[in-house]
């Protein structure tokens, strides 16, 4: 896919998340969604479109709807069983992030050519990747290199960012409400 909406955090908690995957890759020397030039978030959806500038007249209207930052606890670490070699954090999910996805979903998707099927409601397993590309034994020393910093992280999603996709380059960035002061 040539496009993603990603949700991302407030600026402590980006900090925080960063020192948690910089754990990792110094305790177990893995590549990570850090080093790829991405910040901590959640992916919202992933798309190609020949609508470029509707999409970001679309994310900025839709940004401007929404008054204040939306609290995401992430509360669990965790990986998909069909791709062990994926570590991240799960957030509880409440009725604000699912609404959330959901409008980003409902403007965005007829705008789309392509909308993969793994952002859709019915599929959509938010996470913030800490490490990609994990072997076996990489996997299980990062796990236990996790267990050792994470506990449950309430953060601020803050902003709506639109990123090219491979090589990852933000294309915009649509906050949500005033920024807090943190």
């Amino acid at each position: 896919m040539d496009y993603a909406i990603l949700l991302t955090f407030d600026a402590a908690s980006d900090r925080k998340l960063r020192e948690m995957t910089e754990h990792l890759t110094v305790n177990n020397r893995s590549e990570t969604v850090l080093l790829s030039g991405l910040r901590p978030h959640l992916t919202l959806a992933e798309f190609d479109t020949d609508r470029y500038e509707t999409v970001l007249l679309t994310m900025s209207n839709l940004a401007s709807k929404i008054l204040r930052p939306i609290p995401v606890k992430l509360a669990s670490a965790g990986f998909f069983p069909n791709n062990p070699s994926v570590l991240y954090l799960a957030p509880i999910v409440d009725e604000q992030l699912l609404d959330l996805h959901r409008l980003v979903n409902n403007d965005l998707e007829p705008l789309c050519t392509t909308f993969s099927s793994l952002y859709r409601e019915d599929n959509w397993v938010p996470h913030c990747t800490l490490a990609l590309d994990l072997d076996q034994d990489t996997f299980a020393a990062s796990c236990a290199a996790l267990a050792e910093v994470f506990t449950p992280l309430n953060t601020l999603a803050v902003q709506l960012s639109l990123i090219a996709c491979c090589p990852f380059c933000e294309q915009a960035v649509f906050p949500l409400g005033p920024l807090p002061n943190v």
